[in-house]
């Protein structure tokens, strides 16, 4: 079985950068120095070349046994 967020998740680039990738943390609370979790991290097919306003949408799915 699996399961997809309903809704993608937007980030807004403020900048030129390259992206390669993506990690999914659990942080209790924004700004925290407690430890963190990391769930889960994704290698892009192909590098992303994002300039100042683009938008990268993310949808994520996770399956279970």
């Amino acid at each position: 079985q699996s399961m997809t967020n309903a809704a993608t998740v937007d980030f807004t680039i403020n900048a030129t950068i390259v992206l390669k990738g993506i990690f999914l943390a659990k942080l209790n609370t924004k700004g925290s120095t407690a430890s963190s979790i990391l769930w889960s991290t994704g290698a892009f097919g192909a590098t992303i070349n994002a300039v100042n306003l683009d938008v990268l949408s993310i949808t994520y799915t996770t399956s279970v046994a």
